[in-house]
């Protein structure tokens, strides 16, 4: 009993004792925590002050900012009225999301021609009175967005007639304020005094913060009643900020020259995670002295159970690991190799089939597994390995155990695993071992399949591999092919450059070779780019007819010059103008017509039909672009490989057609980003169609009655064998005010006659019972010469000459475009034009700035074929000297390389732009001329400084284009 009532003793002592621990910890705790948030209190508080500093002078600036555009815009326009085109150059000059102009009646204007009254804005108001400042708007009446709006007034003759706004967006205003700590933003919140929030770094910003703090993140009262306190009073302080997610510091303070308040929260995360690892040891600590406690209880009640014979316990150890292993292996075998016997511990075979007995001879247990292994058949199997011998012998004192694996025959083929321990030797000989067996099927299935995995992922590297080394096999060929040609055709100008025809018949053809060498670099950088994923889409309104009219115009000629015939035609497209890459979708598109027109023989047949399909998305018109034609066609073996890239058809009539063999798989990249789909259906010998569904947004469009009214046309006739085409015009002319009609014969043609004077007819290309000119005279026997004629045709240059004679106004190539159709148009009421030829260049002075020697003279002698004059520097540094030692105004212009040996066209162009004892250096044009031809080149080039940008190789007329363009002639 006293023993009994010394452990009770004990025990109540060491919780004692555990208690007081206990307590000490969570003092530790809470003194702990209070510390962290008033530390981090004191650092919000310096990096707001240093955030709201910065911020103030961001917005003080984006004020001055727009006071300038102000002031420049008074002097360079009419500040009195808006000028659109204006405001959105400025826009896309300047930080502003949005550049507006408020006349004096209170209209406002912005960059891209939308308008509100604005009367009643405080910055309208306050502009009018000759001030400038910023304000906020919620839900702008234009925009529909929250907008930050910095405003400065606009006079004429020094009297105010407008105020010019530049706004910011959400997001510029998050990009503004945002901070982090630690690599985790902070809640930021620009305010007013009474709480409404004008920018916030979240995405979604809260109207007023003193509600979403109180109501939304179950904010303690006392930190929200600071926080109302300080913005009223448009003070500075930090305090404790708690909600259902922690605690943390918070600063607000005002902006130093703003009524504006900034107000920024220590993220919780951040002090969660302070406090978290400031308390690790701690708690470490805490945990280890629970668990000495629990071990000191235990141990003293189990004190009396210390009698326990060592036998037993060993016996009892023994079968607790057996117990405890059974679950991994299937069977637990002691044997006794001094005598010869075994004891099976444990067996998970419970059919009671088992042949074993649970006691039994060594010597029989290893003839049983002898005749049930597989592996024992061949000769490499060493049928010695379990004898009592082998296992003495390799068993030695630095082996802890011996390991086999074997295929064993029972309800079908196992694999198993068997591993012998020694538990006791004798003189360092092994003499009792424990043998435990375990079913590893499954895991050799795994390794099989990780084994197949492997050797297939091989099997497809090397088909990768091989592919690429066929590709740049292909590449090599086909680059070599036109660098021969250039190679070979260089030698025969320096033989026959007496020969003026030659010489030309030479040169047309290394031009030739040249574009195509210059096609498959492109293709290659097209791929590498696409496959870095730094490919992106332009999104910008487009002309739908536009796009097939380009079409037409390129891919004609090709498939004439082969007796092809090209048909281009839309049907049912709801609306000519979207929204989309136009540059990309002429890309697929034009990726497609090439590869028909290739793959097509003489006299063959290629088409590109659009298709308005039915809507499935709200908002998007849904078109389906199909490219046909009756070429060779494609093997089935080919067709699921046909938008791999690296890939290319092997048969006699694909080998002598010149290619990269990466067309298609650009275009199916393409197709993806713009989140549409392209499919193929090709039959060997007969033809393939590539189909692509996209859907793209229309534009907005404004009505074009005005137009047809003021040509005079109010009645139009549409002629054609086609019906489908007939109605598609139909349709297209719609919206426009004219009255319409169409007919598909002459006898239904000349019954119109009788009852309308039409002031416009449209001729599809022929009549049913006549050709082109016969159509034409019958057009103009029945109806005069009054009404206008446009004939479309995809092919009407070769018959302008003849259909003119006939009585035709005007040509539209097919398919129809309204846009051309309006110029058409208006061109036949115009008959004759004042002719508006480019301005002359010659007398020009340019510094041309290449270090390439041989570009550098083609360059100054087609230079000097326009009657420019130009001067050389080798390399930037250069260029810059040579600037400044020639007087104001010698250079008109500056043509300048990228990247050049000692300073690049960049760093060249800065240094030029920011001499200061040249001012011309800040205004003279200077067009980048490089071999980097990517958008994002454009860019570099348009940031550093320049104000232009041409691709080599060079194209002529684009630079002479563009030197006019940067030039005030």
């Amino acid at each position: 009993m006293r023993e009994k009532n010394n452990l009770w003793r004990r025990i109540i002592l060491a919780a004692v004792l555990l208690g007081l621990i206990l307590a000490g910890f969570f003092v530790y705790l809470s003194s702990n925590r209070w510390m962290t948030l008033e530390r981090n209190a004191n650092y919000i508080a310096d990096a707001a002050t240093q955030s709201a500093k910065r911020i103030d002078d961001l917005l003080v600036g984006a004020e001055n900012s727009i006071s300038a555009i102000a002031h420049i815009y008074e002097r360079s326009l009419d500040a009195s009225q808006a000028n659109v085109e204006v405001l959105e150059e400025l826009t896309e000059s300047t930080i502003f999301d949005y550049i507006g102009y408020v006349d004096a009646q209170g209209i406002y204007t912005d960059n891209r021609g939308l308008q509100a009254d604005v009367t009643d804005r405080v910055y309208f108001q306050d502009g009018m009175q000759g001030n400038s400042g910023m304000d906020m708007i919620s839900n702008g009446r234009v925009s529909g967005e929250d907008l930050v709006i910095f405003y400065a007034p606009l006079r004429l003759d020094g009297e105010v007639v407008g105020v010019l706004t530049g706004r910011y967006r959400q997001q510029q205003m998050r990009n503004i304020i945002t901070s982090s700590y630690f690599g985790e933003a902070a809640d930021t919140y620009l305010c007013l005094s009474d709480g409404t929030v004008i920018a916030s770094s979240k995405e979604e910003k809260p109207e007023n913060i003193l509600e979403t703090l109180n109501r939304n993140d179950g904010a303690d009262q006392e930190a929200v009643d600071i926080l109302t306190n300080a913005l009223y009073t448009g003070g500075s302080v930090s305090f404790t900020y708690t909600n259902s997610y922690g605690s943390s510091a918070a600063y607000v303070t005002k902006l130093p020259q703003s009524n504006w308040m900034l107000l920024q929260v220590f993220p919780i995360g951040v002090t969660n995670e302070m406090l978290s690892e400031s308390n690790k040891a701690a708690t470490c600590l805490m945990v280890w002295l629970v668990i000495l406690a629990a071990l000191y209880v235990v141990l003293l009640l189990l004190e009396n159970a210390r009698q326990t014979k060592k036998l037993t316990w060993e016996k009892q150890e023994m079968r607790d690991i057996v117990d405890t292993t059974s679950h991994l292996f299937r069977r637990f075998i002691l044997v006794d190799l001094e005598h010869d016997t075994y004891t099976i511990l444990e067996d998970d075979d419970k059919s009671g089939n088992n042949p074993l007995p649970v006691e039994g001879t060594y010597s029989d247990l290893r003839n049983y597994w002898l005749d049930r292994i597989v592996d024992t058949q061949e000769e490499s199997y060493d049928r010695e390995r379990f004898s009592v011998r082998s296992i003495q012998e390799h068993l030695t004192a630095d082996v802890p155990y011996l390991q086999y694996e074997n295929r064993v025959r029972g309800s079908g083929v196992n694999w198993w695993q068997i591993s012998v321990l020694c538990l006791k030797r004798k003189r360092g000989v092994p003499v009792s071992v424990l043998v435990a067996v375990q079913d590893v099927s499954e895991l050799k299935e795994r390794e099989q399949r990780s084994r197949i995995a492997l050797e297939d992922a091989y099997q497809s590297a090397q088909a990768a591999n091989e592919a690429k080394r066929t590709f740049l096999f292909d590449m090599s060929h086909d680059m070599r092919t036109p660098l021969n040609a250039v190679i070979g055709l260089s030698g025969l100008l320096d033989r026959d450059a007496a020969d003026p025809d030659r010489v030309r018949s030479y040169s047309r053809k290394i031009k030739a070779s040249g574009q195509h060498l210059l096609t498959l670099v492109n293709e290659v950088l097209d791929m590498s780019k696409i496959e870095s994923g730094r490919t992106s889409l332009n999104l910008s309104t487009f002309s739908l007819s536009e796009l097939l009219e380009e079409l037409t115009f390129v891919f004609q000629p090709q498939a004439q010059e082969k007796g092809q015939t090209l048909k281009i035609n839309a049907f049912g497209v709801p609306q000519e103008r979207l929204i989309g890459d136009k540059l990309r979708l002429n890309e697929v598109l034009g990726n497609l017509l090439d590869n028909s027109i290739k793959y097509t023989a003489q006299s063959g047949e290629v088409t590109l039909t659009v298709h308005g399909l039915a809507q499935t998305t709200p908002g998007y018109v849904h078109l389906l672009f199909e490219v046909m034609d009756n070429g060779i066609g494609m093997s089935p073996d080919f067709v699921p490989h046909v938008f791999d890239p690296f890939v290319r058809e092997k048969n006699s009539t694909v080998s002598g057609i010149r290619g990269a063999g990466l067309g298609l798989t650009i275009t199916k990249s393409i197709v993806d980003l713009m989140g549409g789909t392209i499919r193929v259906d090709s039959v060997q010998g007969k033809g393939s169609t590539f189909q692509v569904e996209l859907e793209l947004r229309p534009a907005v469009e404004d009505g074009d009655s005005a137009f047809w009214k003021e040509q005079g046309i109010r009645k139009a006739l549409i002629l054609g064998s086609d019906e489908k085409i007939c109605k598609s015009i139909y349709g297209l002319m719609a919206g426009t005010g004219v009255e319409l009609q169409y007919a598909t014969d002459s006898t239904a043609a000349w019954n119109l006659s009788e009852d309308a004077a039409f002031d416009l007819i449209l001729l599809d290309h022929t009549l049913p019972d006549m050709d082109t000119l016969e159509a034409i005279r019958s057009i103009r026997t029945h109806y005069g010469n009054a009404p206008e004629l446009i004939l479309i045709d995809s092919d009407w240059i070769g018959k302008e000459k003849d259909a003119r004679s006939a009585g035709a106004n005007g040509f539209l190539p097919a398919p129809f475009s309204m846009s051309t159709l309006k110029k058409v148009a208006s061109e036949c009421r115009i008959q004759s034009k004042p002719d508006e030829t480019g301005v002359s260049l010659e007398g020009l002075r340019m510094l041309v700035v290449e270090d390439n020697d041989i570009n550098a003279e083609i360059l100054m002698e087609l230079l000097d074929m326009e009657g420019i004059l130009s001067e050389r520097a080798e390399n930037g540094r250069a260029a810059v000297e040579l600037f400044r030692s020639k007087p104001e105004g010698y250079y008109d212009g500056i043509l300048m390389d990228i990247q050049m040996p000692e300073m690049n066209g960049y760093e060249a162009t800065k240094a030029i732009r920011s001499l200061d004892d040249r001012p011309d250096g800040r205004t003279i044009p200077i067009i980048a001329m490089t071999a980097n031809a990517f958008a994002e080149d454009v860019q570099a080039s348009l940031d550093a400084g320049m104000n232009g940008h041409l691709s080599k190789p060079i194209v002529m007329d684009e630079v002479v284009k563009t030197i006019a363009r940067n030039l005030d002639h």
